[in-house]
């Protein structure tokens, strides 16, 4: 049996795009080496601050996620490079963020893909 896909758009959904800043998330500030990749030529005290809205809550809901059966993917390609089993595009509002309404559509489908699995 194949395991279904969570393929996580993390500019938008995870970290709210734009002057929103939703109820849950907290605002951190932060200089991965990515971002200071961009700026060759300036030392890292030259670099202002990548600014991060994160909703601690998320990473509990998406552990969870994990014990039901789902394999987090990160990569946007992967699924047309790898994946041949079901999928389940979900759209995330990019000013809200995860809401329990997305957790519980996620959730839905993997119990719904689990259940079929085991009719065939």
């Amino acid at each position: 049996m194949s395991v279904p896909l969570l393929f996580l758009d993390v500019d938008g959904p995870l970290n709210p795009s734009g002057n929103n800043h939703p109820t849950g998330y907290e605002r951190h500030e932060m200089k991965p080496q990515a971002w200071q990749a961009r700026f060759p030529g300036k030392s890292e005290s030259e670099i202002r601050p990548l600014p991060v809205k994160l909703n601690p809550q998320h990473g509990h809901r998406l552990r969870e996620l994990a014990a039901e059966g789902y394999e987090l993917v990160w990569d946007t390609d992967y699924v047309a490079r790898h994946h041949e089993g079901q999928s389940h595009l979900h759209i995330v509002h990019p000013g809200i963020g995860l809401t329990d309404r997305d957790f519980d559509a996620l959730s839905a489908f993997g119990s719904m893909v689990r259940d079929t699995s085991q009719t065939l």
